[in-house]
């Protein structure tokens, strides 16, 4: 049997028309919350990797408010032992 652990990360989805502003901002807030948790960004019909954030309040609310609540999940995605590191 393979071990698999539980990792968290941050989903966010950006809605179709959304403004190219409020993309910006979003990259920006990602990015000054710079840290460990991988962040997946879901928008037109992709799945964008590559940001990392360190998760908290502010940062959770601030998306929140961009993106609409449904939109900003935190979540935990299993990864193979060892994978992760």
């Amino acid at each position: 049997t393979e071990y698999r652990a539980l990792m968290e990360c941050l989903k966010v989805r950006i809605p179709a028309d959304t403004d190219k502003k409020v993309l910006n901002a979003v990259c920006s807030i990602l990015k000054y919350f710079d840290g460990t948790v991988p962040v997946y960004i879901y928008h037109a019909g992709t799945v964008k990797k590559g940001f990392r954030v360190s998760l908290n309040n502010t940062l959770i609310n601030e998306l929140q408010n961009m993106l609409g609540s449904e939109n900003v999940k935190q979540d935990k995605v299993s990864v193979k032992d060892g994978l992760w590191k």
